[in-house]
């Protein structure tokens, strides 16, 4: 399966979040880079199909535009977004079922289970998300994000409030799950992605500034590693 974004760009009145993005994402783990205002959630979101790109870019899935597939694209889509969405009165297990519900999926018991268990929230399972701390929210909004195994998979700061053991789980899954699937991260923190992204998309301003695996892109830069390459880039920017 084929992700192709072709010229896509997104206007919020008179800024330029995305400027003629083109990019094409296969099975694998690709992780986005890059300052605040970049332009990575506003990809995320229009890959996801929340928002839509201005006219005359494109969004292709195995050569078929998203627009034109409609509902059957968002079956191919789990999407973790950067502001939780979890329903506060919901338990865990209802919250599931709920999304489980909404994604047209059956039989999905033993499939909640499983992932419940892997994120650590199964003896939870019966407590309200409300009640919930920040990174059991974030591990539930990835148990969530999975459910239905998606063949495109989305996480926009998926290891904001997890713990280091918690974000060692969180890569394991990712690697286990990226086999034959399309998995588009976004982070700040460079060691989530550095030594398991297949490639890294360094972005400002709405475009791509540097793609490719982590030694290729430390070998054209001269660095000694992703995190010493993003302050060479936008260290005076981050300190302004």
């Amino acid at each position: 399966m084929t992700l192709e974004l072709k010229n896509v760009s997104k206007h919020y009145r008179n800024k330029l979040a995305l400027n003629d993005f083109t990019y094409s994402f296969s099975s694998g783990i690709y992780a986005l880079l890059g300052p605040n205002g970049a332009g990575k959630s506003t990809l995320m979101n229009i890959i996801a199909g929340v928002i839509e790109a201005d006219k005359g870019s494109g969004v292709i899935l195995d050569d078929k535009n998203i627009i034109e597939l409609g509902d059957d694209y968002r079956s191919h889509i789990g999407f973790m977004p950067q502001k939780s969405a979890l329903i506060e009165s919901f338990s865990a297990l209802r919250f599931m079922k709920y999304i489980s519900g909404l994604k047209g999926l059956k039989n999905t018991d033993d499939e909640i289970s499983e992932l419940l268990k892997k994120v650590e929230l199964y003896d939870n399972k019966g407590e309200k998300c409300g009640g919930f701390s920040g990174g059991m929210k974030q591990r539930l909004m990835l148990a969530q994000a999975m459910l239905g195994s998606p063949d495109i998979l989305i996480l926009d700061e998926p290891t904001a409030g997890l713990d280091p053991r918690q974000r060692v789980i969180f890569r394991n899954m990712i690697r286990d799950y990226s086999k034959n699937k399309t998995v588009i991260i976004s982070t700040h923190i460079v060691s989530d992605i550095e030594a398991q992204a297949d490639c890294i998309i360094i972005m400002n301003a709405g475009k791509i500034i540097e793609s490719g695996t982590n030694g290729e892109l430390i070998g054209r830069n001269n660095c000694e590693d992703i995190e010493s390459l993003y302050m060479k880039l936008f260290g005076e920017e981050n300190d302004t």
